[in-house]
């Protein structure tokens, strides 16, 4: 029965994941979809935080852990006007306890992130031993969130953050094929070379056309709905196929690495209620943050509303 149950909720997850997130079908979609099963594995019954956590889009998948959401003051609640976290901070500051959590994730996070080999010195300060550091974060995509958008790392730019800080059994995979992330901005690509004209007109595509007389810029929309746009849907599925390690273009890694168990003492899992039970033990004593109204906040920033 624990079996059925178990298939009915990831196929319940996969509905969600592919309709009501928009990541469709196709490898890129399964790739993704796996790694935060993975996560939701390694973090059933522990405590997960999700670093960069935006509008927790990937909560649903962590029902069976105590999954906890930080954001940035800037770059996520003023840019992106997030309002629901647990921990408002930046992610090179954490307020939570040393060997606090079992899980740290970061889904299309990492890039945003300002200093980011700080960030990875810090999930190894707050990860228990053996726990996990899944990272998933863009290659070749356009530039977004401005001006909150920082890098684009290689697997060894990756994998030198994962070593430096202390990681051990790295896994680096990419997240789809070169062919797939060649395609995937194609009418972008176009689109943002016309200037970006007709967003900036509020214009139909119909009116597009007869007011635009200019050859130029006919040519481009021409190329965006009939070869830019249908290339972007029908390619990748007529080519899909699983990346081996040669692919070297894709549209993103997927990394996983581990804290060592190596010298430390061992912990039993920590049972705890909910999110404020976990943030009133393990917030991090003598710091510059407080609790209020449930939620970790920087100590001088009482007047920020949630």
């Amino acid at each position: 029965m624990k079996n059925i149950d178990h298939t009915s909720e990831v196929l319940k997850l996969k509905v969600y994941f592919e309709n009501q997130l928009g990541w469709g079908g196709g490898v890129n979609s399964d790739i993704v979809f796996n790694f935060l099963l993975d996560a939701q594995s390694a973090s059933r019954g522990g405590v997960i935080l999700d670093a960069g956590a935006g509008h927790q889009r990937y909560k649903p998948f962590f029902s069976e852990s105590i999954y906890i959401a930080q954001e940035h003051p800037e770059a996520g609640v003023k840019n992106k006007s997030i309002s629901k976290y647990d921990i408002l901070s930046d992610v090179k500051n954490i307020p939570l306890e040393n060997e606090s959590v079992n899980c740290v994730l970061s889904t299309s996070s990492l890039e945003h992130f300002e200093y980011p080999e700080e960030f990875f010195y810090e999930a190894y300060r707050i990860l228990k031993p053996s726990g996990t550091l899944f990272i998933h974060v863009p290659f070749m995509y356009p530039e977004h969130e401005t001006p909150y958008d920082f890098q684009r790392p290689t697997r060894y730019g990756l994998h030198r953050w994962f070593s430096h800080s202390g990681f051990s059994d790295i896994i680096i995979k990419p997240a789809s094929t070169s062919i797939y992330a060649s395609t995937c901005f194609i009418g972008d690509a176009i689109i943002e070379d016309l200037g970006g004209l007709r967003k900036r007109l509020n214009i139909s595509l119909y009116d597009g056309l007869r007011f635009l007389v200019n050859k130029s810029y006919l040519r481009k929309y021409f190329l965006y709905y009939f070869i830019g746009k249908p290339i972007e849907k029908i390619l990748p599925l007529l080519v899909s196929q699983t990346p081996d390690e040669f692919t070297r273009s894709p549209v993103g890694w997927i990394g996983i690495a581990k804290k060592s168990n190596s010298g430390q003492k061992q912990y039993q899992n920590e049972q705890f209620v909910n999110n404020l039970d976990f943030l009133e033990k393990k917030i991090l004593k003598n710091s510059n943050f407080v609790i209020r109204d449930g939620i970790i906040v920087p100590r001088q920033s009482h007047e920020i509303k949630t």
